[in-house]
């Protein structure tokens, strides 16, 4: 597997969260929340490029594998973010 199908393909994985977070709300006839739409895509690139590259850098052997290295990304960043440090 070539590093830039590596990265597409965690890039692809890290998306399908957000894909099927939108299809649920329309799906429950739920309108699209109002946010700024120019900053969230600005934001959601960069963060599909670094979960490409976490794929890359992880080195999976075929395509399921970078997909599914890109997929809970945001699981991981949201639970780094959220977790308070311990005082040494």
């Amino acid at each position: 597997m070539t590093k830039t199908s590596c990265f597409a393909w965690g890039c692809f994985g890290s998306i399908l969260p957000e894909i099927v977070r939108f299809f649920l709300i329309v799906a429950h006839g739920q309108s699209l929340p109002s946010l700024n739409w120019l900053l969230y895509g600005g934001l959601l690139l960069i963060y599909v490029a670094c979960a490409g590259l976490f794929s890359v850098a992880w080195k999976p052997e075929n395509e399921f594998k970078a997909v599914w290295v890109g997929a809970p990304l945001p699981a991981l960043v949201a639970t780094l973010v959220n977790a308070v440090p311990a005082r040494p």
